[in-house]
């Protein structure tokens, strides 16, 4: 496939589902018009249980996307709690117990070689 050819895709997609959904009204307007008792014949009754359904659905559709987008940002955060700002977990406690770990073993005059290096890989024995 040339370039060209992967650049005219997503307007060839949007196309066939514009003309999909074209097609489709037209025939479900189509068949409407022919039903017993024409073309809407009880519009205000109609309009009031499609009012509640769309209320419904929006409201229950809503609350899912919602609970989706929380549980996402919790994800996220659960995923990387180290880093800086809003939400985000400085490890003071640690480093302050590093500090008095080592001010311990400089009190008593204590030499410790450390296994490993920074990033926590094995050093040199």
């Amino acid at each position: 496939m040339s370039e060209g050819a992967l650049d005219d895709e997503p307007r060839l997609g949007f196309f066939a589902i514009a003309g999909a959904r074209a097609v489709g009204g037209t025939a479900l307007l189509s068949v409407r018009r022919r039903a017993p008792g024409g073309f809407f014949g009880d519009g205000d009754r109609a309009a009031g249980v499609f009012g509640v359904l769309a209320t419904g659905s929006s409201i229950l559709i809503g609350s899912v996307i919602a609970v989706m987008a929380a549980l996402l940002l919790l994800l996220r955060g659960l995923d990387q709690p180290f880093h800086d700002g809003v939400g985000g977990l400085q490890p003071t406690a640690m480093q302050q117990s590093l500090r008095m770990a080592d001010e311990a073993l400089h009190s008593i005059g204590a030499q410790v070689t450390i296994p490993c290096d920074a990033r926590g890989r094995p050093g040199a024995s």
